[in-house]
C-alpha cells in the first residue's frame, strides 16, 4: 500500500463531521443565521410552521432533529444571565409536568450554560434527559441573538444515538452565525 492510502484509511477511521453547504434562515430585519449541515442532514423550510427544521440520516430507532426559529425583539437583544440561571427551576417544573402527564421520567436535568460558539455567536443552553415509551432522550434549548432577533434552537437527540449523532450536532450548533 501507498502511504496515501495509509493516510486516507487513518483518516477515515476517526470520527469526524463531514460538513456541507452552509444553510441560511432568513429572520426578521434582513439578518441570516446559517448552519453547516453534516453529510448526510438534511434541512427542511416551514414545516409544521417551524422556520428550519434539520434531521439527521435516520437511526435504528429514530433519527436526531433540530429546529430554528425566531421572535424579533423590542429593543436590544442582550441576555440576562442571573435572570435565566433563576428561570432554569421554573424550566424544570415544566418539564416534569410534561413528562407527567405522558407518563415519562425526567433522568437528569443539565446545567444553564453561557458560551461563545467557535463561530463567535453567544448562546446560553439549557437542556434534560429524560425516558418515555421505553426510550431515553435529550432535549436542549440553545438560545442565541442576531441583530434584533432571539434565535431559538432546540434540539432532541435519542440517547441511543448519542455516541454516533451527539458529535454531529454539536457541529452544526457550534456552526450557528449571524449576519
Amino acid at each position: 500500500m501507498t502511504w496515501r492510502v495509509l493516510v486516507g484509511l487513518f483518516l477515515s477511521s476517526l470520527p469526524h463531521a463531514v460538513r456541507a453547504a452552509p444553510v441560511q434562515l432568513r429572520l426578521q430585519g434582513g439578518a441570516h443565521v446559517s448552519v453547516e449541515l453534516p453529510q448526510g442532514w438534511r434541512a427542511f423550510t416551514e414545516t409544521f410552521g417551524i422556520p428550519l427544521q434539520i434531521l439527521s440520516p435516520e437511526g435504528p430507532v429514530k433519527r436526531a432533529v433540530v429546529s430554528l426559529s425566531f421572535t424579533k425583539t423590542a429593543g436590544g437583544t442582550s441576555f440576562d444571565d442571573v435572570a435565566l440561571k433563576k428561570r432554569q427551576s421554573e424550566y424544570e417544573k415544566g418539564r416534569r409536568r410534561w413528562l407527567t402527564k405522558r407518563g415519562g421520567r425526567v433522568l437528569r436535568f443539565l446545567p444553564f450554560r453561557s458560551m461563545k460558539l467557535s463561530s463567535g455567536v453567544e448562546a446560553r443552553r439549557i437542556g434534560y434527559q429524560y425516558q418515555l415509551g421505553g426510550q431515553d432522550f435529550e432535549e436542549e434549548m440553545l438560545l442565541s441573538t442576531c441583530r434584533e432577533n432571539l434565535v431559538f434552537v432546540n434540539t432532541l437527540l435519542p440517547l441511543v444515538l448519542r455516541a454516533e449523532r451527539g458529535p454531529e450536532m454539536e457541529t452544526l450548533l457550534e456552526s450557528l452565525s449571524c449576519r
